[in-house]
């Protein structure tokens, strides 16, 4: 088990104590976004560890499929983690983690390639961004980003740092969000 899916557990394990359970059952789409926001998070971590222990394609639409997996997967689980919380009535300070909006935007760039647009809509504001097939492995992948009529940024990301830092930064979320339900009791 996971750290994360250990303190998912946790959350769990509160949710479900009888004069807990009581509250957000009352509110059923609460209810429902608590538990579905729990197993979003249980899931993706599941895809994420299916991808490091998986051995790693040789076909290029496997490539991308992968790669394009984990990404997605990566965000699935912050947003997952970011219903829950909310959802729990826990405000947690989400700008103070920004490896994590760095992890969104390195997938918004790699997923979202042909137009990029990053801050005031001017031409040096649009990037098109290629994911370089020939490039691709499990621990990392290259970017390169041009910007009509000037110049091309290459940028190798490490795909195990982005991983352990997301946990890190996920776990780290949910531990302050333990931290919060235990000072309510």
């Amino acid at each position: 088990m996971t750290n994360i899916e250990q303190l998912v557990s946790e959350f769990r394990d509160y949710v479900n104590d009888p004069p807990i359970q009581s509250q957000p059952r009352g509110d059923r789409g609460r209810w429902l976004r608590i538990c579905s926001s729990m197993d979003a998070i249980e899931d993706a971590e599941l895809a994420i560890a299916a991808y490091m222990k998986s051995e790693y394609p040789d076909a290029s639409g496997d490539l991308y499929l992968a790669l394009y997996g984990l990404l997605q997967s990566l965000i699935i689980q912050q947003d997952a983690a970011k219903e829950l919380l909310q959802s729990l009535g826990i405000d947690i300070h989400w700008e103070d983690f920004l490896r994590l909006k760095d992890i969104r935007a390195i997938r918004n760039r790699a997923l979202h390639p042909t137009e990029y647009k990053s801050g005031r809509k001017t031409m040096r504001s649009i990037k098109h961004i290629f994911l370089v097939r020939v490039a691709l492995r499990k621990k990392s992948f290259e970017l390169h980003e041009t910007i009509p009529d000037a110049s091309t940024e290459f940028q190798v990301y490490d795909t195990m740092d982005i991983i352990q830092d997301q946990a890190l930064e996920i776990e780290k979320a949910l531990r302050q969000g333990l931290q919060e339900l235990r000072t309510r009791d």
